[in-house]
């Protein structure tokens, strides 16, 4: 947890397996060496370094680092951090997942059922018990970085069980979309090829019922666009591509050209920084 000690109301959690890195991040943050990728950063950017208090609110297996980063999201309420929806990731390397499954049941013991908490740690628990079989399978073991599951819903059936695939590279070539497409309609929840809803994590049947079309001849000038960073989590959201300029400071004609329909938002996210930033 930082908290700005001048304004201790304004807060942030993360969780990281290398706490001496990340922290060697928002101290570069701090003094202008890296750039923010997230409104959070942004603020932390503001603030100078003997402004900002650290606490360390659990030193854990790195298995259980999302699960308690969702845990303690859900309990403090952050005020500088903007999305309490940590979605589950996990890294093929870890050898004994029924530590996490252990935790996640005993974190659901902690809310009623139907709130927030009990849902969101409803679908960690699925999820880690789907990857602990997928383990079996020699090609997600030879995979050794942190894997989104791609969930394939059917709208048609909602009852019935969603296609698993082990990473968003897999699910990209079974599907024959591009990462942009894939991240287009699980961001803004389209309906893909008439009746598929894809998500990176499970979904209810009332969630898979407010998945839409996606609109035809969409104005980018208008449209809200969704930036994504590597690890495909949410961090910028703007209600029309000339918000999106306004507030990186380019031209109109560059945000559109950054992020036309078919490309991922990731991509206008890494264009700006790399590119944009260096002139």
């Amino acid at each position: 947890m930082l908290i700005n000690k001048k304004d201790p109301k304004r807060f942030y959690i993360g969780s990281s397996v290398n706490l001496s890195r990340r922290i060697l991040e928002y101290i570069h943050l701090i003094k202008g060496i890296r750039q923010p990728n997230s409104m959070s950063q942004e603020e932390i950017k503001k603030t100078p370094i003997s402004d900002w208090g650290l606490i360390i609110l659990d030193i854990s297996m790195p298995q259980l680092s999302l699960i308690n980063e969702q845990f303690a999201l859900i309990i403090w309420k952050p005020t500088i951090n903007r999305n309490f929806h940590v979605v589950p990731r996990i890294n093929n390397q870890w050898e004994d997942l029924d530590i996490a499954i252990s935790q996640i049941k005993e974190f659901l013991l902690e809310f009623e059922k139907d709130s927030f908490g009990y849902s969101r740690f409803q679908k960690f628990l699925k999820s880690f018990m789907l990857v602990k079989d997928l383990k079996l399978d020699p090609t997600f073991s030879e995979d050794k970085h942190l894997s989104n599951l791609v969930f394939v819903y059917d709208k048609a059936f909602p009852e019935k069980e969603p296609i698993v695939y082990s990473s968003v590279n897999k699910a990209m070539k079974a599907l024959l979309i591009s990462h942009g497409t894939l991240m287009d309609y699980i961001a803004n929840q389209y309906i893909f090829r008439n009746n598929l809803a894809l998500s990176f994590e499970p979904i209810s049947p009332e969630v898979l019922a407010a998945f839409s079309e996606k609109p035809v001849g969409d104005n980018l000038a208008r449209r809200e666009i969704i930036v994504f960073n590597e690890n495909n989590e949410l961090v910028y959201e703007f209600k029309s591509g000339r918000e999106m300029a306004r507030y990186f400071g380019i031209d109109g004609k560059v945000a559109r050209s950054a992020a036309p329909p078919s490309l991922s938002f990731f991509l206008f996210y890494y264009y700006y920084y790399s590119i944009v930033k260096k002139r």
